[in-house]
């Protein structure tokens, strides 16, 4: 992998561990297979970055088919060069586009130090809090579009495809633009749930309107989560009001939920 060495976060990590958080695609592949009986074949990557995630679930011969979609010029790439490093162009489609809930053209936020934290500029930002001055950030605007207008041109076997989402606080935003796709087969979804992105961006509640659409959501990051009971909306309520309580300027708490709409366990 070609990553930036001014890049604090994955970039720094993959220099010290060659590695970025991938093994929690096994542990939720493994999960899938054995409690739901499902076994996706593409995964569909929005946030890809420089294609850390992506790469490695289709090397690990766990999907067939990779959709990496990442708005940023240098973040994308550094993920096509990847992609063909890893001999991978047969197996990965990558897109320089944002996913949001319209098809105008967006602004997003440039992080200085940490690349995986580009923002999507939102109508709503200026009203909310801002503790890491990303109002004064370097910006560049990118195109978009709409989950469902996405899908509709890329025809992607929903029935068969894990969602991977990381977008800095706009996770409310893509799910409300893809309620016809996600309607119609995409079932299994990891997101990421972050109280301070999610509060800058006026995104809270399109998100916990499509969690309240989930049968279960699992906290990934919580150890041996595969056995916890699935969580509760008050409980994620509770999370999000802990995680937003102690978020400062150097401290951003975090976690990925998996998804599932489908009602019935294996």
């Amino acid at each position: 992998m070609i990553a930036y060495k001014s890049d604090k976060v994955i970039g720094q990590s993959l220099l010290l561990h060659g590695s970025f958080q991938e093994r929690q695609i096994k542990e939720v592949n493994q999960f899938l297979i054995r409690s739901f009986g499902f076994q996706p074949t593409t995964f569909l990557d929005i946030g890809a970055n420089i294609g850390t995630h992506v790469i490695h679930a289709v090397q690990t011969g766990q999907f067939s088919l990779g959709i990496a979609i990442e708005p940023d010029f240098n973040n994308f790439n550094l993920l096509r060069c990847n992609i063909l490093l890893n001999q991978a162009e047969e197996k990965i489609r990558p897109f320089r586009i944002a996913l949001s809930d319209n098809s105008e053209p967006i602004i997003l936020e440039l992080s200085p130090g940490n690349f995986g934290d580009h923002r999507i500029r939102t109508k709503t930002d200026h009203l909310s809090p801002s503790i890491d001055d990303e109002q004064m950030r370097e910006t560049s605007t990118v195109p978009s579009a709409t989950l469902d207008d996405f899908l509709e041109a890329q025809q992607p076997d929903l029935a068969t495809t894990l969602i991977w989402m990381d977008t800095q606080g706009h996770e409310g935003h893509i799910m409300s633009s893809g309620k016809k796709a996600l309607a119609n087969g995409a079932c299994y979804i990891v997101s990421e749930f972050w109280p301070y992105g999610l509060e800058r961006s006026g995104g809270k509640r399109n998100l916990f309107d499509f969690l309240g659409s989930c049968h279960y959501i699992y906290d990934t990051r919580c150890d041996s989560w595969e056995d916890n009971v699935p969580l509760t909306l008050e409980q994620l309520e509770s999370l999000y009001q802990e995680m937003l309580a102690d978020t400062r300027k150097d401290y951003h708490p975090h976690t990925d939920l998996l998804l599932i709409r489908q009602s019935t366990p294996k």
